[in-house]
Formats: C-alpha cells, structure tokens, sequence
C-alpha cells in the first residue's frame, strides 16, 4: 500500500466536526436519527469520509479499555509516536494534545472505541462481509444461547441437569439461564466446567485459557478431568466479577472485578482486553480474520495486550501491532500473515 499524507490542517473545523461524530457514534445510545444525519455527513463529501476515517483510526489505535480505577496514561499517548494505522498521516502534536484532551475527558466515564454501523443492529445481521453473524438461539429449557463467529456448542440435557459442551480451542459463548433449582445448568469446556441455576454468564476459550464473566447471579466454577469425578479448586463468582482458568490446571484460577459490558462487546464487533496475553488475542482474532495470523516465536504470545479489536478491521489491527510492540508482520508469499521478533540490524533471525 502507497503511503499518503494529509492536506488538510489536522486542526480544521473539518476534523474536528469528524472528531465530534466519532465521540457521539461511540455511545450506544445514539439515535437512528443520528446515525442517519452521520451517514448523510459521512457520503456527502470524499473528505469527510477521510476526515472520519482518520479520527476512527485515531480514536481506535490509542483507545485504552478504561474499567473502574483503571487510569489512561495521557503522557505516553502525548508521546511523539504518530498513530498506527496502514496509512502514514502525518498530525501535528499540537492536534495530537488537543484531542487526547477529549479523549481524556470521555474515558473518565468510559472508554469504547466506535466500530462503523455497528451500532443498534439486530442480531443476524453483519457490519460488513469480513464479519461473521452474532448467533442467538433458544435452548430448550427456555435459556438463551449467543454464539460468536466460529464457535461451537452442543447440549445433553436430560431430566436431573442440564449440560451444554463447548468445543473448539477457540470460542466464545454468552448464556442466560432460566431458572429451575432442580435442574442445574452446567457448562464444559473442556476439564473447566461452570455451573448455575439461573444467572448469566459469558465463557471465552483462547487455547488452553478459560475467562468465564458474570453479568447476573452466581456461579460456581471448577475443574473436573474427564475420567473423574471429583471437584477440584471450587471458585463461586458473582455478578461484576470474571475467573480465568487454565484447562492444564498448571496455573491458579484468577478473579478479577470486570464491567459486564467488556465480556459482551464482542455481540457488537469489538473484542476489548485488559492485560490479555497476546496469543490469546491472536486466538481471538482468528475466528474472525478472513487471513489468519501466526505466531513465528512462542515468546511473542507472552506480550500482555489491552485495547480494543475490530472484528470488522482485523487487517489494520494486525498491521498496527509493530508500533506498539517488537513485532514485524509478514506477509508469505501464500498470503500468510505471520508475526515475527523484532530483530537488531544485521541480526539474524
């Protein structure tokens, strides 16, 4: 891709009137008025639809998930870097200070990065091709069942419980349960397994770690192998809170306070994290990339990653990360994306 510059003075009113629209198209109570006086804005000029582009970009590469006392550090985003996207624009840092200014001022209240048309869509319908349909089902016990792209569950439901198996090393599931104490609603993934009888949970699997995100009730979560049947290391969560379990059992299962709109933002294409080893995004991410990433050196998976991720824009994603992190990206001959180690000059890799 050829690099460009931008003409325009980055402090226009031009831009700031797209700056504007992209804090307003964030809240997810924007109006289908408002969506439309945007999309009329948007389509009536080239330069408007650069103008807002730009600003996305801007809002998305230095968006930070942002959760209760958890701070934006506005200092190193003043840093002289110039915003990774897979354009090269050039933005003065007297700009550059003026709208992290804004951007300060909203992620004090929260911080969710826009995704175009994303907003008030039905369930069913994509943003656009490279995203894959939210899929809701109801279960026959009258629970709820939402599926992410490339996700897959099975239930084995019989008269004393009801049991439901994710599979996959990858995937993601959201479940509102009806309630019914004589039934208990129980949850595989794989040795980690969840059970409820009547709450609302969010299970994501990313190779062999399990984040499992409360947003209504209690549930208590465990380990139990396959060819046992004793419980081990029992952890009840509550509403607001997530576990994360590894399904190895090598590592002790965590709990941290969480906001419940985090584990469900990937129902409107963004995948938000916080400290998130990077080869669990990469997991992620690959449900839903049209070209898959790979990870040349097992290290790189180890990088804590926060931030948010388009699932309608993995590609300028993927292709920001050396910005950020000591990572090139390759693209194979064959189309393969592979992430890499930085190397020193004349090192060899």
């Amino acid at each position: 891709m050829s690099e460009r510059s931008v003409t325009a003075d980055p402090g226009s009113d031009l831009h700031t009137t797209a700056w504007n629209w992209v804090l307003r198209l964030r809240d997810e109570r924007a109006s289908p008025e408002e969506l439309a006086a945007w999309w009329l804005w948007y389509e009536a000029d080239a330069r408007h639809r650069e103008a807002f582009e730009e600003m996305r970009t801007f809002w998305q590469q230095t968006g930070r998930l942002v959760e209760s006392g958890r701070g934006v550090d506005v200092a190193m985003l003043l840093a002289d870097t110039a915003p990774a996207s897979t354009s090269n624009i050039a933005r003065p840092r007297a700009w550059r200070r003026t709208a992290l200014a804004t951007f300060a001022a909203a992620a004090a209240i929260a911080v969710v990065a826009v995704g175009l048309t994303l907003h008030q869509r039905p369930i069913g319908m994509s943003a656009s091709p490279a995203m894959p349909l939210v899929r809701e089902s109801r279960l026959s016990d009258g629970s709820t069942l939402t599926l992410a792209a490339n996700s897959s569950v099975t239930d084995h439901f019989n008269s004393q419980e009801r049991v439901l198996v994710m599979h996959g090393n990858a995937g993601e599931a959201f479940f509102a349960v009806a309630k019914n104490p004589a039934r208990p609603f129980i949850v595989k993934v794989d040795d980690v397994q969840v059970r409820a009888v009547g709450t609302a949970f969010n299970i994501r699997r990313a190779n062999d770690r399990v984040v499992i995100t409360v947003t209504e009730g209690i549930v208590d979560t465990y380990l139990q192998p396959h060819d046992s049947r004793a419980r081990t290391n029992t952890v009840r969560v509550g509403a607001g809170n997530e576990v994360t379990w590894n399904v190895a059992g090598t590592k002790e299962p965590q709990v941290t306070p969480i906001a419940v709109s985090h584990a469900t933002a990937w129902q409107k294409g963004r995948l938000e994290y916080w400290n998130e080893p990077l080869a669990s995004v990469i997991a992620d991410v690959n449900r839903y990339s049209q070209r898959p990433v790979r990870l040349a050196d097992p290290g790189i998976g180890g990088i804590l990653y926060s931030g948010t991720v388009f699932t309608s824009d993995i590609d300028a994603w993927t292709q920001a990360l050396p910005r950020v992190f000591p990572v090139d990206v390759e693209t194979r001959a064959d189309g393969e994306v592979v992430l890499v180690s930085r190397t020193q000059p004349g090192e060899p890799r």
